[in-house]
């Protein structure tokens, strides 16, 4: 479980960080965001789906499992188990944090194994000698600002899919065993209703292509085939389970065959 601070001048003042040799911070998600500019790297490996978020909005994700508390692309060496990795991983141990303000302030997880509040000799400091972000951690603040422009971007484009009427609850329903309570339901995602896409008027299509949102409609239905894959790796993962091995000595790759102060930093 990540614990998130906002990164103090006064209180990281002497912090170290080293870049993350894999994501143990995922391996309890089974959604991440996904943005529109990641469809084309992600739907080789991911089904995509909607989620509903704060203020009855709703958010393009990636699924990585039918169960929560378990992602299913992150084996025991919290290797990352297929060539792309969502982006909202991909900046850890830092993120930026909503305020009180509605802006963004940079944030540490502190409980990572990757941060220390006192730097180690093989450490990249955090903050440089006049309290500012560090040169190694420029880039990352610029990749999560930007990371958070084409959030804002992919949720307008969804809003308005939703506007149309064409995002619809998904019971996804799945059988991974041959009793009759081998069956595992997963509510409270959403996918596009193809047939009313289908039935939009040419104008409105035309609205929505324009403007992007089109894309992730069809991004959306397409991702379905990889819907199969990772029933096989659900199915197989519970098979395991069922043979009572501890979750600690699961080998995902062995399993499935590699297959706001003044002080703080706001934006």
């Amino acid at each position: 479980m990540s614990n998130w601070h906002a990164l103090s001048k006064e209180k990281h003042a002497n912090a170290g960080w080293v870049s993350p040799t894999g994501y143990p911070q995922a391996k309890t998600d089974a959604i991440a965001p996904l943005l529109i500019a990641e469809m084309g790297h992600a739907m080789a490996y991911y089904p995509f789906a909607f989620a509903p978020i704060e203020g009855g909005a709703y958010r393009l994700n990636v699924l990585m499992s039918f169960e929560s508390e378990t992602n299913l692309f992150v084996n025991f060496q919290s290797k990352w188990m297929v060539p792309y990795v969502p982006a909202v991983y991909r900046s850890y141990p830092f993120n930026m944090m909503q305020n009180t303000e509605g802006g963004h302030v940079l944030a540490v997880d502190v409980d990572s194994e990757f941060f220390h509040e006192s730097a180690e000799s093989e450490d990249q400091v955090v903050l440089s000698d006049d309290g500012q972000p560090s040169d190694s951690l420029k880039p990352l603040i610029e990749f999560m600002q930007q990371r958070l422009l084409q959030q804002q971007q992919t949720d307008q484009l969804v809003a308005q899919l939703v506007e149309k009427n064409l995002v619809e609850e998904w019971p996804i329903e799945l059988k991974y065993g041959p009793d009759d309570e081998d069956v595992r339901k997963l509510a409270g995602l959403y996918r596009i209703n193809e047939k009313a896409l289908q039935e939009l008027p040419e104008t409105e299509l035309s609205e929505l292509a324009k403007s992007g949102a089109l894309a992730i409609a069809y991004a959306q239905l397409f991702s379905l085939a990889r819907l199969k894959d990772l029933q096989t790796r659900y199915v197989q993962f519970k098979q395991q389970t069922q043979q009572q091995a501890a979750p600690e000595e699961i080998d995902l790759d062995k399993l499935f065959d590699g297959d706001s102060d003044s002080d703080v930093f706001s934006f």
